[in-house]
């Protein structure tokens, strides 16, 4: 019974490198897999989750069988072996506990009451994969690479895109909670309605991201994107509260962005009646889907805009429904009904103080909101990365990871761990390298051809 309790513990560690190979596309943001595909960030995720479960049941299984297998021999000492040739069982053992910590906190109950403990604990998928790769060795680091190769370029353009402090150029801030944020953005870059960016303010938090949808349509304005920002928890309190302070003037406020992601066709236009039903600043979503019918040459669909508001005060962001300006043409082609409700109120309100706009002064060191690696052609600059990248890291296991056996030798210099170790180190190096020299190349290009509002 235990030479068949092994043989299912293997086949169970080859299904979970199966899983651990496509773990990591669904959460690659700008992944063109997923444009092929047809699928939006936000819907990629749900087989993320379903992998990542598969994953951990058949590796947790995987190591309570050989547990018990060195449990029935009197051979738990296995549990402490770091060999130099075969398995290191150390590795493998704090991969799994990493693993767990990290699957017990995505639990729907946990995630949902408790985010943060859900978000900070899954950063702990980066000692996973790292003493996983140390315990499966160099060969079977080969069967999930592809996938974990095209995640970390992703995941390093986005961290590169991050790090740039973007212009913003001013903000309106409503008596109902809500700031609109206004920021420069790079001629060329274009994005579907709907669209969402992930925004992070440093004077009120490093560490927190939070996603917005872009109210924007690229096609309506080419300088600008638009986000607005409802605010709910701490950190979007903190940030009305600063902008609406009349005791504090704020001249310039630090914004990091990523993104714009969104979905990868607009199918609504073939209709002929759009109806959208939204409660609160569930709003948003649906600006952009205005503004990008207003930039229609063609006649558009008809809109009946259904809105539920907790507070009459929350009625002023029907003001942020159309453009500032727009031609009064172009609103006369588009036919909108726009149907309100207050749930919680049984008389209006006064607001507290009118509507006002503040302008920011940038520092020459902020920049429109661009690409990571360049707006125009953003999939051909995407994938000459990733073959640069991908051409220096197998140079790199070449000359280094693999050196010439001498004839007196009948086994590698360096023991398996050491090679798997070797071989994350290099696709680092080649990552960062590549990619830092390409989007600084590209940076440099477009400020001297006068790419910057």
């Amino acid at each position: 019974w235990q030479l068949k309790l092994w043989k299912v513990s293997v086949w169970l560690a080859f299904l979970g490198v199966l899983y651990t190979a496509l773990l990591f596309i669904p959460v690659s943001r700008g992944s063109a897999i997923l444009k092929v595909a047809g699928l939006s960030f936000e819907e990629s995720i749900r087989y993320h989750i379903w992998l990542g479960h598969m994953a951990m049941a058949v590796f947790i299984i995987h190591g309570l069988f050989y547990v018990i297998i060195w449990a029935s021999n009197n051979n738990l000492h296995e549990m402490l072996v770091w060999t130099r040739v075969v398995r290191s069982n150390v590795a493998g053992e704090l991969s799994w506990l990493c693993g767990l910590g990290l699957w017990v906190t995505t639990l729907p109950y946990i995630r949902r009451t408790m985010f943060e403990l859900f978000f900070y604990t899954h950063q702990l998928y980066v000692l996973f994969v790292f003493f996983y790769v140390l315990h499966v060795g160099a060969s079977h680091f080969y069967m999930f690479l592809p996938g974990l190769y095209l995640f970390m370029v992703d995941r390093f353009l986005r961290f590169l895109q991050s790090r740039q402090p973007v212009r913003l150029l001013c903000t309106r801030v409503l008596p109902c909670h809500v700031v609109e944020l206004t920021f420069s953005k790079r001629l060329g870059l274009h994005y579907n309605p709907m669209s969402i960016v992930f925004i992070n303010i440093p004077s009120i938090s490093t560490l927190q991201w939070h996603p917005f949808s872009v109210t924007f349509d690229s096609s309506l304005e080419e300088v600008e994107l638009t986000v607005v920002i409802k605010s709910e928890g701490c950190l979007l309190e903190a940030l009305y509260q600063k902008l609406s302070s009349k005791n504090v003037a704020v001249d310039r406020l630090e914004v990091a962005v990523e993104g714009p992601y969104g979905p990868p066709s607009t199918d609504y236009l073939r209709h002929d009646v759009l109806v959208m039903i939204n409660g609160g600043v569930g709003i948003t979503p649906f600006f952009s889907i205005v503004r990008h019918l207003l930039a229609q040459r063609t006649k558009a669909p008809r809109l009946l805009l259904v809105c539920a508001f907790k507070s009459s005060a929350e009625l002023h962001m029907l003001d942020l429904l159309l453009p500032v300006s727009p031609s009064a043409t172009k609103i006369s082609s588009l036919e909108i009904q726009v149907e309100a409700y207050v749930t919680r109120e049984k008389e209006p309100q006064t607001a507290q103080f009118e509507a006002q706009t503040i302008w920011f002064k940038p520092s020459q060191s902020d920049a429109p909101v661009s690409w990571a690696v360049g707006s125009n052609c953003n999939w051909l600059w995407r994938g000459a990365v990733i073959l640069a990248s991908f051409h220096c890291f197998w140079s790199f296991l070449v000359f280094y990871t693999y050196p010439r056996e001498s004839k007196s030798q009948s086994h590698y210099q360096y023991p398996t761990w050491l090679r798997a170790f070797f071989m994350m180190l290099f696709m680092f190096m080649s990552i960062v390298l590549v990619s830092t020299v390409a989007t600084i190349s590209i940076r440099r290009k477009e400020a001297k051809e006068g790419g910057q509002i």
